[in-house]
This record gives structure tokens, sequence and C-alpha cells, in this order.
């Protein structure tokens, strides 16, 4: 027995113990964790014992508290550094599928209708990192889309300064990416329409095919070989669809042009 050994107590059933014992105990404070140490003397989960029997400790494992997750406001997300790659659903952020493939199908898709925007002053394009909080329903959603359109006599100079789009886009498209849930497109086409978008193209990559809506309630299916048209809410614009689906790795001699009445003019 050396010298320190005697100056620690002993059971008597011969093992060694310290004075007490220190543990952590998780409590929460506001939206971070604290350590918050408790001593617990462990000798009086002796009291009681006869010789021999094994030791009890009456320590009890404390667990952390779990707060709910605080709710994101449109106004957070306005200033979030990545926020252009979320939407705000019900006060939690939902980050938006994308692939490679469907990424190059909405630029180009971008690229054909801002063509033709420019020949013909129809209106704006615009590209998926502006958020629409148009939802009246919903005053703290907040949707991107892929691509949209707003015509021309729509625009005002507080609508192009605004952080958020406080207006229903004419035209709102789509791509769908392979990890996208069927229900969730579901559910924003549902949403855009009662917004007042009057047309809404749905690009289906692996089928080379877009799905119309439209705001009367109608829908149809195009496929490869047919002519995508603006309908009403783009007057004149036609392409067809296997143009808004470019070979990957493949050069391409020249855009693609819509044609119509004022575009062949310009």
């Amino acid at each position: 027995m050396t010298t320190h050994e005697t100056d620690l107590d002993r059971d008597q059933a011969g093992f060694l113990l310290p004075e007490e014992i220190t543990r952590p105990c998780f409590a929460r404070s506001n939206h971070s964790i604290s350590h918050d140490v408790h001593r617990t003397d462990i000798l009086s989960g002796l009291e009681g014992q006869e010789d021999g029997d094994p030791l009890m400790s009456t320590m009890v494992a404390t667990e952390p508290e779990v707060m709910p997750k605080a709710e994101v406001t449109p106004e957070e997300l306005l200033v979030m550094p990545d926020g252009g790659h979320y939407e705000l659903i019900d006060g939690e952020l939902r980050e938006r599928n994308v692939s490679v493939y469907s990424s190059r199908v909405a630029v180009k898709v971008s690229k054909i209708l801002d063509n033709y925007c420019d020949q013909t002053g129809a209106g704006i394009v615009l590209e998926s990192e502006l958020g629409y909080r148009c939802f009246p329903w919903k005053p703290r959603r907040v949707r991107r889309v892929d691509v949209a359109f707003i015509r021309a006599d729509r625009l005002s100079e507080q609508l192009l300064s605004a952080g958020f789009c406080s207006i229903a886009p004419d035209l709102a498209v789509e791509v769908v990416s392979p990890n996208d849930l069927i229900e969730e497109l579901d559910e924003k086409v549902a949403e855009y329409l009662r917004a007042g978008v009057k047309l809404i193209w749905v690009f289906r990559p692996g089928i080379r095919a877009v799905q119309v809506f439209r705001a009367d309630g109608s829908s149809s299916w195009l496929w490869a070989t047919g002519e995508l048209s603006g309908e009403d809410v783009i007057p004149g614009f036609r392409c067809r669809v296997e143009e808004f689906f470019p070979m990957l790795g493949q050069p391409e001699e020249q855009s693609p042009k819509a044609t119509g009445a004022d575009a062949a003019m310009s």
C-alpha cells in the first residue's frame, strides 16, 4: 500500500473511492446547449448496504432538453448568404432539388425565352434565384421558380427593386429533377395557379416532354416533336420542344430561335 492510497477512503469491500465524482448535465439556454456540472455524492448511495453487496450508484442520467426548432422568417431568408438555394414552407427551409441536366434545361429555357423577349419587348425573364412571396393565404411562404416570365405592362420600379417578387409571374417554368417528389410538384402547381399564374410549363427531361397547365384548369402534354406555344400569355412565341433538351457535351452551332410574327420581323 502506498502513502497516496492511505489518503483515500475505502469501503468495506476494499474498493478505492474518491469522495465525489462529477458528471456533465446538459441544459439548453436559448438556441445553444450549455454544460452545467452537477456534483453527486456517490457515498450516499451506499447507505444501508451490507458487507459484500455489489456497489450501487443512485446517479440518474440527465437527458438534454430538446427545444422546438425555431421558425425562419422571410426576412431572415432574404439575408442568408445561401438563401437562394431554399424555399420557405411553413417557417421551414426546403432545399430545392436540382441536377446537372435539369439545370442545363432551365438555362436553355431561360435563354430561348429571353432572346424572344429581347426581340419583341414582351416582358422579362427571371431565373431561380428570385423568391416569390405572392401567396396571400400563406403570407410567409416563399417559392422559387426555375424560370419565370412577367409581362412588360406589369413591371414597376417598386417591383424591380424589391427583395422578393410580390406578384405572381404570368408564366412559371419548372424542370423536374430525379429527386423531386410528385406530391411536392403537384403542390407547387396548385399554388401557382391559385396565386394567379396563367400558364405553367413543367419540363420532364427523363421523357423529353412538357406538361402544360393553364389558369382555366386544362392541361396537356407535348412531346419532343411537338411545338410549345406561349398562347395568350406570350403572344407569338412558338418553339419545338426538342430545342429545350440539349445534348450534353456537344457544342451548339447557334441558339435556336423562337418563331412568331414579331420574332420573324426582327
